[in-house]
């Protein structure tokens, strides 16, 4: 008999990276979708239905399965602190959208990866490749060409998606070390919840 742990798909790369494809659709519609909404309603509203509905589809797929023990966590301070990191990455992103072109915005958001790698091993005191630092550093490339420090893009309101990546990174970080004690759909419903 074979026993499911929190991690046990991690040795399914494929899996992995068809997941990551379909979430990077549905992000950047959602992304388009933000910018679009926040020309006509505040930018608080527009966050707070993207939870309103998280919280939904969650409750309507997961409690009727699991009851309210979709939201039984070892760590409730970390869920918090981990609802918290994607509530600043939405409100930082969604803000910089009124002052940035999507574009460009996203392209300094992608600073994410380019800061988990790098905290990932002081913090979760993970081993980073030479390959997967040298990924790293021409993103962070691709980046810097694309704000072009100096230009026109590079006011201060291209913090505003920076700061998201931050709070993103570390929304990561804490995915990563919930990963080990919580299941995925707690973590996702607790953040759904808390944020809406």
């Amino acid at each position: 008999m074979t026993v499911s742990t929190p991690l046990s798909g991690v040795n399914q790369p494929f899996k992995g990276i068809l997941l990551i494809v379909v979430a990077t659709f549905l992000f950047s519609s959602h992304d388009a979708l933000s910018k679009y909404l926040s020309g006509f309603y505040p930018i608080v509203m527009v966050v707070w239905a993207r939870y309103v509905v998280h919280t939904l589809l969650m409750a309507g797929i997961f409690l009727p399965q699991s009851g309210l023990r979709v939201l039984r966590t070892k760590k409730p301070l970390w869920q918090l602190a981990r609802a918290l990191c994607l509530l600043g990455t939405s409100l930082f992103f969604t803000t910089a959208l009124l002052y940035i072109p999507l574009a460009e915005a996203t392209a300094v958001n992608f600073l994410a990866p380019v800061l988990v790698t790098a905290l990932s091993v002081p913090l979760l005191k993970e081993r980073v490749t030479r390959g997967q630092w040298i990924a790293v550093i021409c993103g962070f490339i691709g980046v810097l060409i694309i704000v072009h420090p100096g230009g026109e893009l590079f006011t201060p309101a291209v913090l505003l998606p920076f700061c998201s990546a931050l709070f993103f990174c570390f929304y990561q970080l804490l995915t990563r070390k919930l990963a080990e004690v919580d299941s995925p759909t707690t973590s996702n419903f607790f953040a759904g919840l808390c944020n809406t």
